[in-house]
């Protein structure tokens, strides 16, 4: 597990000393996909600690057994080049070599077996869908391939922990879908962080959101329990399924306690209630007689349910 406790950085704009972060904790798990939003000052700052970018910076890092006091050590230098990868927004692949060539080079400075490479190769560009793509220098992909390549060559290592830096800029609604996408698949067997100026909660497969403001932290959603109607009816989910009556008491809790129609309905999206839900849940705002007929239906439903 990755923890940050008390995590404070300054850094120097235009001269002069800005505080990037103050007094920062976190903790994350060791898969998922991860948001970071807001202050991109902070956001910045906070990956290049984390990815052993950033070796000056006061309180304490954590992961697993490593931890970097007041600054980077050898240890967590270590730890960064086996089992983190940080890509920021100005990084490129190499100009004078191919895609798969770049792969390669990742390759080679990676701690697989030389006898694993071409597998691995192979693996990386069908994972990405580079095969068109394979014999292309960078200047002929668009942005959103050099992108997906960029993120191949930085898991040819096979890393713990992938830091994405704004890598969403310019390549389009339809490239930060695939990206999302992307992201996602990759989040089911490694912690993944992006950071971005702003975030559209509902339009992403990110698990968490952490926002910064400030150089502090502003807020933080934690990581989604539940799941939307949909995925428990088809069997999507892996924990212990809440059945229709707890969604349904769950959903009337969120909005009678929510003072604002906005908070309630981000309050739902962070706890996993689709669209459709939430658009059935604009009938229900803040109508009491509805709620307490949604209540006391799904009373009726939970011990219908109890007694079957």
């Amino acid at each position: 597990m990755l923890k940050l406790q008390n995590i404070s950085k300054t850094v120097s704009i235009g001269g002069r000393r800005v505080i990037a972060a103050q007094n920062i904790d976190l903790a994350f798990s060791k898969k998922g996909f991860v948001i970071m939003y807001g202050d991109m000052t902070c956001c910045a700052a906070l990956m290049h600690i984390i990815g052993g970018a950033e070796p000056e910076f006061r309180g304490e890092v954590q992961y697993n057994d490593i931890v970097a006091l007041d600054g980077c050590s050898e240890d967590w230098q270590a730890y960064c080049r086996r089992s983190a990868a940080l890509i920021d927004r100005d990084i490129t692949l190499l100009s004078r070599l191919t895609v798969s060539e770049n792969l390669k080079l990742a390759l080679r400075a990676s701690a697989y077996a030389k006898s694993g490479w071409p597998g691995r190769l192979e693996e990386l560009i069908q994972r990405f869908h580079l095969e068109a793509w394979r014999q292309s220098l960078p200047h002929e992909l668009p942005i959103s391939v050099h992108r997906f390549a960029t993120i191949a060559c930085a898991l040819a290592k096979d890393p713990d922990i992938l830091l994405l830096n704004q890598i969403q800029d310019e390549i389009g609604t339809v490239g930060q879908s695939a990206l999302y996408a992307l992201l996602k698949e990759l989040a089911k067997d490694r912690l993944i962080i992006l950071s971005t100026p702003y975030s559209s909660l509902s339009d992403t497969a990110a698990d968490r959101f952490i926002e910064f403001d400030h150089a502090r932290l502003s807020s933080d959603t934690g990581p989604r329990y539940l799941y939307t109607i949909s995925e428990i009816s088809t069997g999507k989910t892996r924990k212990r399924r809440p059945g229709s009556a707890a969604l349904l008491l769950r959903l009337a809790a969120v909005l009678v306690r929510e003072k604002d129609r906005g908070a309630a309905y981000q309050t739902l999206r962070m706890m996993g209630f689709s669209e459709s839900v939430l658009h059935r849940a604009a009938l229900l705002y803040k109508s009491v007689t509805l709620l307490i007929c949604g209540l006391i239906a799904a009373l009726c439903l939970f011990i219908w349910q109890g007694g079957n």
